[in-house]
């Protein structure tokens, strides 16, 4: 007879040891493709449990076993019956089974599917169980979270300072305020809520600045904004406002590369030069300290020091005001930059929240999404080719907005099976190869950005199908021939088409267009 904790450490060490033999064996063929049978796959994540067991025991976080005893009483259970063991393994059959995620990566303990799984089953406050509806979202935003790389986010980091709107007043300045939301109307030009504004200036009648230029933000908030405060800072997001100011900045023929000018010295006339000073060492020493963590397969804690100096998360000041932070016991619907439909999560917006990794293609199994907004960050790698396929097709998703970000790559065809997307706005990376054919395929677009990447090729004339469209910027490419005539034959009067850029200035242009509004 033995206590309950020797028979797991016996049976932990004889699981662990069946479970390197195989994966030194065969665990995965050269081609990255599952080469074990489903039982050695059981025994692989068994590795992965037992391991955790034996360092927690080894650590003294698990009292040592007593030694021959008694026959151990039954552990305690939760989940209707369940043992704490038997809910783990039904919560990773449900993921797996929901088909958001491989098998290989949620069995991987390093990856952001492995740390997820691991968060959600173990550290959670929630602590749901399987069965619960709101199991597969939860996980997917923390696979979110650690794929981009959340503890150096800038704000509403796991763990990180905040404050909640416990009183009616902080509650009315959260919904007058934020966070970010995107709401569209068929009319509409542009759905994120401060970039329009923010980023676009123009010339000629209105109100001007000392050089005589004339600012979009205060100009067309001023028009269409309801009830703004302060000269127009609140967020202005009701389906008429954004329909009225996609009407002013196209009669301003606002600039959007002159506005971002703008917007930058404005941001570093905020920040003084000694804070900025500040942020890029303490970011250089968090840097420094993930890579020697990640050596030793540990995680970096210590880079959410540096956003105590913020304002806390959920603070009327904060970037996210009322909100949580991520991986929260609370619902996933209060973390910072989510909003929800019921239960549903159907915003996830971040801008200049230092997104780091890559962007999961998880995040698109939120059926009822309909803006992802991740822009000003420093994500890198490709967009996920699995988005607009499957488990990951994105139905109902109607703004997708990544610019200013670390982004390469090609853009897979797959993205334009997205057929209610609204806004597509991937300008700003380094994305490169051709733009294909069944772009024609986003019929309901009324603003799409590739401006400043690598694209190449011509401009495929399927565009002109898109006849919502009322903005539309290529320039800052190495885009070649010209101007589809038919794309041409949807610019304002006969159709809605007002802003339209290339490349096509200079005696020896790399794009003819003799129709775009801007040529550069």
């Amino acid at each position: 007879a033995a206590d309950a904790a020797t028979i797991y450490e016996q049976g932990g060490k004889a699981s662990t040891n069946a479970a390197r033999q195989l994966r030194g064996q065969h665990r995965f063929s050269a081609g990255g493709e599952q080469a074990t049978t489903d039982e050695d796959l059981l025994a692989l994540e068994d590795l992965a449990y037992w391991d955790r067991y034996l360092k927690e025991k080894k650590s003294g976080s698990i009292p040592p076993s007593p030694g021959p005893g008694p026959s151990p009483t039954p552990g305690p259970t939760v989940c209707n019956g369940l043992t704490e063991r038997q809910r783990q393994r039904r919560i990773l059959d449900e993921i797996t089974a929901s088909g958001v995620s491989s098998r290989q990566d949620v069995a991987d303990d390093s990856s952001p599917q492995g740390m997820a799984l691991d968060w959600i089953t173990n550290e959670d406050e929630a602590q749901l169980c399987p069965d619960d509806d709101n199991l597969i979202q939860r996980y997917i935003m923390a696979v979110f979270y650690y794929s981009t790389d959340g503890d150096g986010w800038a704000e509403c980091s796991a763990g990180s300072a905040s404050v909640r709107a416990d009183n009616d007043s902080d509650k009315k300045d959260f919904k007058e305020k934020g966070p970010v939301i995107v709401v569209l109307e068929e009319n509409s030009a542009r759905g994120d809520d401060d970039d329009d504004a923010e980023q676009l200036t123009r010339t000629g009648d209105g109100d001007e600045n000392e050089e005589g230029e004339t600012n979009c933000l205060k100009y067309c908030r001023k028009k269409c904004c309801k009830g703004t405060d302060n000269g127009g800072d609140r967020l202005c997001y009701e389906p008429e406002d954004l329909e009225c100011r996609a009407d002013c900045f196209g009669e301003t023929k606002c600039d959007r590369k002159e506005a971002k000018e703008e917007l930058e010295k404005a941001r570093r006339k905020r920040d003084n030069d000694s804070d900025s000073r500040d942020r890029n060492n303490e970011k250089k020493n968090d840097d420094k300290r993930k890579k020697k963590n990640s050596k030793k397969g540990g995680r970096d804690d210590k880079s959410k020091d540096r956003r105590l100096q913020n304002a806390p998360c959920g603070a009327p000041n904060s970037a996210f005001p009322g909100k949580t932070p991520y991986l929260s016991g609370s619902s996933e619907c209060e973390w910072a930059g989510s909003k929800c439909d019921g239960k549903d999560i159907s915003v996830v917006g971040f801008e200049g929240n230092d997104l780091g990794g890559t962007f999961p293609a998880e995040i698109l199994a939120l059926n009822k999404l309909r803006n992802l907004t991740l822009e000003g960050g420093r994500t890198s790698g490709t967009i996920p080719e699995e988005w607009g396929s499957g488990v990951w097709s994105g139905d109902s998703l109607q703004v997708l907005d990544l610019d200013q970000n670390r982004l390469s790559g090609p853009v897979s065809d797959n993205l334009f099976n997205l057929e209610t997307l609204k806004v597509l706005d991937i300008d700003e990376n380094r994305l490169e190869g051709t733009l294909s054919s069944r772009v024609g395929r986003l019929t309901n677009l009324v603003f799409v950005e590739f401006e400043d990447n690598k694209f190449e090729g011509t401009i495929p004339d399927t565009f002109s199908r898109l006849t919502k469209l009322r903005t539309a910027t290529f320039r800052g490419n190495d885009f070649s021939g010209s101007m589809p005539e038919s794309v041409c034959d949807n610019r304002v009067p006969d159709g809605l088409l007002n802003i339209l850029t290339a490349d096509c200035a200079g005696n020896n242009p790399k794009i003819e267009c003799d129709c775009c509004s801007a040529c550069f």
